[in-house]
């Protein structure tokens, strides 16, 4: 019995073989891509803002914005700069070195708040963390004490569950100026005093 394969039959085998080939190569790259954790330090780069309209108790209306700066100074760590507004006037204000922790930048600071049942103050911790969920920045208080709030805020203000949309990030265009702040300087001195600082990160263009 004589069998006998078209040309162009197996022409057409081979080059559907080799498409599902780069195929297979191609899911197998976008899921090693998607399982990668991005860098916080460089994702969280630069400036996030939103503009708002605020209020207060005697009805007026006006403009507020909340502002959240970051800027990396090591391969680790980064220099942050939080200004939250609320209603009423009231605001959140802390700035300080946030290091890469869980699946953002974490700021941990010793902190005494008053201790209701003791009578008398109590060391603690402000533990704040920030990071990308989904289309927003996010700020999260991790201490149970509140030390961030009781600290950092004025009494309608709070760090916890803020966000910012994610689409506001945008490069520190001021950046030269942030960096000879008085407050900057003062915090990377003394992160460099307590700790060494670190491997320096990448001059930033934010």
């Amino acid at each position: 019995m004589n069998f006998s394969i078209d040309s162009r039959w197996l022409h057409m085998m081979v080059v559907m073989a080799g498409c599902f080939m780069t195929t297979v190569a191609l899911t197998t790259s976008a899921v090693a891509i998607a399982g990668q954790t991005a860098d916080p330090v460089q994702q969280l780069a630069g400036r996030f803002s939103e503009h708002f309209e605020n209020s207060d108790v005697d009805g007026d209306n006006f403009w507020s914005d909340n502002i959240v700066e970051v800027v990396p100074v090591s391969t680790h760590a980064a220099y942050f700069r939080i200004h939250l507004e609320f209603y009423n006037g009231h605001e959140c204000g802390i700035w300080g070195i946030a290091q890469t922790g869980g699946s953002g930048l974490r700021y941990q600071h010793a902190e005494q708040v008053y201790d209701f049942k003791a009578k008398g103050m109590k060391n603690t911790q402000c533990v704040l963390q920030i990071s990308k969920q989904g289309d927003h920045l996010l700020l999260q208080e991790l201490d149970p004490d509140s030390a961030c709030k009781i600290n950092y805020c004025g009494m309608r203000g709070s760090f916890d569950g803020i966000t910012l949309p994610w689409n506001s990030h945008r490069p520190i265009t001021y950046l030269q100026k942030l960096k000879a702040s008085r407050q900057y300087q003062d915090t990377l001195k003394q992160w460099h005093d307590q700790t060494g600082g670190g491997p320096a990160a990448p001059d930033p263009e934010h």
